[in-house]
């Protein structure tokens, strides 16, 4: 009981030290090292979907490809974990895929991906994405988890938990078991997170502001805090 109290309590401390500025901007602001020691040692990898000449989807508007927008919300998570202590590690850190264009095969570079998770030893991955569907009023951030995975299906419903209340508190969507090839080949917790459709409209306009991107990186920044504390 005193474990999880001082958990609760430590996530109390993490949660509160950030805040947003006039800007939209998430900072970390006060963070104190004694309040880090529930993430010390923890080694989390972020997955930016897509990349090179694999775009993943384009905005239905603004033709923006996902790849950049992954990459975006990413830097924005990493930077929130960092500033509590934890170890972060990319699979992607620029626009290119893992691989050369010229060779590039998406079994190729989910491999390359896969050798690096291998090589980190993460306590947990995490990989970003954006959603599509035909029917564009469809919309909604949703988090996907390895239906075997206890672990990662509680990780999952405490990510999207964080994102319907600070993305959109009327999405009815939830955390969803799926055979996706980074959360099945991993025994660390692992989840895949659509951060929302760039096939709508309204939601791809969200989607491309930093204001919007920095809500997301924070929902799951929050709820990661939540799973590491509640498993501590």
């Amino acid at each position: 009981m005193k474990g999880k109290l001082t958990a609760i309590v430590l996530t109390a401390v993490i949660i509160g030290v950030l805040f947003l500025s006039r800007t939209g901007e998430i900072r970390a602001a006060g963070t104190e090292t004694e309040n880090n020691a529930l993430f010390d040692g923890l080694k989390i990898v972020l997955d930016a979907g897509h990349g090179g000449i694999d775009g993943g989807v384009v905005g239905i508007v603004t033709k923006t490809k996902e790849a950049e927008v992954n990459l975006s919300v990413t830097y924005k998570l990493k930077k929130l974990l960092e500033s509590v202590g934890v170890q972060v590690f990319l699979t992607r850190t620029d626009e290119r895929a893992l691989c050369a264009d010229d060779i590039y095969t998406k079994k190729l570079d989910m491999r390359l991906r896969g050798e690096l998770i291998a090589g980190v030893k993460p306590d947990i991955i995490v990989s970003i994405h954006m959603n599509s569907y035909p029917d564009p009023s469809v919309k909604g951030a949703q988090t996907f988890y390895y239906p075997d995975s206890e672990s990662g299906e509680q990780l999952a419903t405490m990510v999207q938990n964080r994102l319907k209340e600070f993305l959109d508190p009327t999405n009815k969507r939830i955390a969803k078991g799926e055979d996706f090839f980074l959360l099945r080949t991993y025994s660390s917790p692992s989840v895949l997170v659509e951060c929302g459709f760039m096939t709508c409209p309204e939601e791809e306009a969200l989607l491309l502001t930093d204001e919007y991107q920095d809500m997301a990186a924070y929902a799951v920044f929050c709820g990661l805090v939540d799973y590491i504390a509640a498993v501590s």
